[in-house]
């Protein structure tokens, strides 16, 4: 079978890439397709891959971008014949994947579908991108029953399997790689913030949380985003800082995880953080009014502290002074156990068969 795997950001890559190598080790046929949101070259090389096609889209503006990147997927699929049309998660590309798929009338597979806030504006645009998917989809990849749930409430077309999440899959493969990066700033606060939603609130978080370092032996450090918007928005709410506050340029995977790996707590309002907080079993307070992965909560390592800036400082310190909070996790990680790409692979083979 021909699969087109599409993926546009670097989180997308990470995910995909156990799907892309278990698709091959099951002798199906891959084409590999960015559209160009992030550069995703380093994270596919660090599983072996690369693209196999660039679909160019020069526009940055959301609503050209999905009409151009869809446009070009389309384009690109009437030379082919493809089994389906693969994509992950919540972003833009994600969402013209499944257009194009929809208009090609090729079976779409939708990984990490069914995550669900119940707020379209936050986050604002995954959670239409997320609708969007789903409505275009027959193959639902859902990673926990939870939103398994979720899709069952919406009544869609196609069907719906409960596979894991490829996330856990590459951490797994990363293993090895964040193993042997030396520590740094063992027991550190780890800090990042970069939604969108957010951006109005980067500022007044990163002022008061660099003020308040000062009262700890704790180092924290500030990891930035490479979003040039996002690193300035940090930059202007810095005060003047004391040695334990570290401003760290933003980084590669590995050497995150094992920033992640090492530390004491995480703040932080990325939705993949929560799924690593969950492997790593690893405190995290979430910059978020709403969370579309609930089972991180449930879990027992996440607690969502808004974003803010005065409350956010209050669940620091309280996590961080004795006595500290009693954090019981509940049972493996929610997520999977790291066999999510095989699960995919045969869920899609399930469904195409029955076609």
């Amino acid at each position: 079978m021909h699969c087109l795997c599409v993926i546009g950001t670097r989180p997308e890559a990470i995910k995909m890439a156990p799907v892309i190598l278990a698709l091959k080790e099951n002798d199906h046929k891959v084409i590999v397709g960015c559209t160009g949101q992030h550069d995703v070259t380093s994270i596919l090389k660090m599983f072996g891959l690369q693209a196999d096609i660039i679909f160019e889209c020069q526009c940055r503006d959301r609503g050209f971008f999905l009409g151009e990147a869809a446009g070009n997927i389309i384009g690109h699929g009437k030379t082919w014949k493809y089994g389906t049309i693969i994509a992950q998660g919540d972003t833009d590309t994600a969402a013209a994947a499944s257009m194009a798929a929809f208009d090609l009338r090729v079976p779409f597979t939708h990984i990490e579908a069914g995550l669900r806030t119940g707020d379209m504006d936050e986050p604002r645009p995954e959670e239409r991108n997320r609708r969007i998917c789903a409505i275009n989809a027959s193959i639902h990849c859902a990673p926990t029953e939870t939103a398994k749930e979720n899709l069952d409430l919406e009544n869609l077309a196609g069907k719906v399997y409960v596979t894991g999440n490829p996330i856990v899959d590459a951490l797994e493969f990363m293993a090895d790689r964040v193993s042997a990066i030396p520590r740094e700033h063992p027991g550190c606060v780890l800090i990042t913030m970069h939604r969108r939603e957010n951006w109005d609130k980067i500022e007044s978080v990163a002022r008061a949380i660099s003020e308040m370092s000062s009262r700890y032996d704790e180092t924290f450090v500030w990891v930035l985003h490479p979003n040039p918007e996002v690193t300035r928005l940090a930059l202007d709410g810095f005060v003047t800082v004391g040695d334990n506050f570290i401003i760290h340029s933003p980084m590669e995977y590995p050497q995150f995880l094992k920033l992640l790996h090492s530390c004491r707590l995480v703040v932080s309002d990325s939705g993949g953080v929560q799924e690593e907080c969950c492997y790593y079993k690893k405190q995290l307070l979430i910059m978020r009014d709403k969370t579309e992965r609930p089972e991180a909560i449930d879990y027992g390592v996440a607690k969502l502290v808004g974003t803010d800036a005065d409350h956010v400082c209050e669940e620091i310190e309280m996590a961080l002074d004795p006595p500290a909070p009693d954090y019981k996790l509940l049972g493996p990680c929610p997520f999977g156990d790291g066999n999510a790409a095989t699960k995919i692979v045969r869920a899609i083979e399930d469904y195409i068969s029955r076609e």
